[in-house]
């Protein structure tokens, strides 16, 4: 199922929920997908790690980062943004 999640002034994360599950554990599940902002010309490609809000504390969702400094490694994922809706929370 295609999902598309939206947030003024930060972003729209787009996967497919069936077709691109790269992996998943005990509290999350990863996705590919695209990253679009106001300043993105064309969708960046992004891995998509999906939390249950059940899982994490408010505490938790509330103290995830807003940018990524070091992303600059070959090791390092690129962070890019974090977005939640109702039920999950988008790293």
């Amino acid at each position: 199922m295609a999902q598309s999640i939206h947030t003024p002034g930060i972003g729209t994360i787009e996967y497919n929920e069936i077709r691109n599950e790269i992996g998943s554990g005990k509290y999350a599940r990863v996705f590919f997908g695209t990253f679009t902002t106001q300043d993105t010309v064309k969708p960046i490609d992004v891995a998509i790690k999906r939390i249950s809000n059940e899982e994490i504390s408010p505490f938790e969702r509330d103290s995830m980062p807003i940018t990524w400094i070091g992303d600059h490694h070959p090791n390092i994922l690129r962070y890019y943004n974090s977005l939640k809706d109702n039920d999950f929370t988008y790293v």
